[in-house]
């Protein structure tokens, strides 16, 4: 039993993956959880959990990633290259009833991608709930899940977690508009919103993320601006890479097209789907430690809570 009240349900059962794993608490208080951080642990045992989950589950996370939310986005990439190919090639309407049938493409076209952008979000959220959901029940089991379980799992908590997605992007914009810095301050506080959502039903996820992120405010900024900050730069890459397929493509001073442009953009998507794992799973460990701050944790609580 855990020394310091500290009790973590679950270990000793039968099968029980928690058995046996090694670096607990430097002090010997605490066993290993395969996600849970210990309190007060530090920055060392919070990133070589992030190592120990991504190699447990990052082919799971990965295909899902990349089924859920790098296809979708590439996908819509493309019609917008598609569309917007469309009226690079009828750049001009010279009579009154030309402009008028123009304007009402353009806005069929806006109508067109405004639902696949809602669409897109969506099926991202989906692809979240599935990933929060395979990398607990890998750790609760040790074993690798199916696809068709994690995705059966994320449509079902997929619609709360996509309007979720749409208020808090939206408060990140106003932010972002209002003078970035309360942009980047709201992308901090609000980025443990989705699991909040999937494990502590009838709270408010924006409310609780604030309060999450602000349990131990330095240590948390520094973790979660480090994965931002990996992300950011990757994409970055991916942006630079795509740029120069792009004018190589086009011709060295010639003008980009826009389906060429939009199929950069897709690969870009695609390729960017371990940016995303890299996040999911950075994020999940961060919010299982803050959780382990105020109450008793462990996996097998996580997992009961799906």
């Amino acid at each position: 039993m855990p020394q310091h009240g500290y009790a973590v349900p679950g270990y000793g059962a039968p099968g029980y993956p928690g058995q046996g794993y090694g670096g607990g608490h430097p002090g010997g208080s605490y066993p290993a959880d395969p996600l849970v951080v210990p309190p007060g642990a530090g920055f060392s045992a919070w990133f070589a959990k992030l190592q120990e989950v991504g190699r447990r589950s990052w082919r799971s996370a990965l295909l899902i990633m990349l089924l859920g939310a790098a296809t979708p986005s590439a996908l819509l990439s493309l019609l917008s290259g598609a569309t917007n190919t469309v009226q690079f090639m009828n750049p001009s309407f010279d009579r009154p009833s030309d402009a008028f049938t123009g304007a009402g493409t353009a806005v069929a076209s806006a109508l067109i991608m405004l639902v696949a952008v809602f669409g897109v979000a969506f099926l991202t959220a989906a692809a979240w709930a599935a990933g929060i959901w395979a990398l607990t029940r890998e750790a609760a089991t040790g074993q690798q899940v199916s696809l068709g379980e994690a995705f059966r799992y994320g449509f079902r908590r997929a619609l709360p977690l996509w309007g979720w997605t749409l208020l808090v992007s939206l408060i990140v914009v106003v932010g972002i508009c209002a003078c970035i810095l309360p942009g980047v301050y709201f992308g901090f506080a609000l980025s443990l919103y989705a699991f909040v959502v999937v494990f502590e039903r009838g709270q408010n996820p924006v409310a609780r993320s604030f309060r999450l992120t602000h349990l131990d405010f330095g240590p948390t900024l520094g973790r979660v601006a480090l994965l931002f900050a990996v992300v950011v730069a990757y994409q970055v890459v991916l942006a630079v890479l795509a740029g120069l397929v792009g004018v190589t493509g086009a011709g060295i001073g010639g003008p980009v097209s826009p389906m060429l442009s939009a199929v950069t953009d897709a690969l870009s998507a695609v390729l960017g789907a371990p940016s995303d794992v890299l996040l999911l799973v950075g994020l999940y460990v961060t919010y299982a430690e803050l959780r382990a701050r105020e109450v008793p944790l462990s996996t097998p609580q996580l997992h009961a809570l799906l």
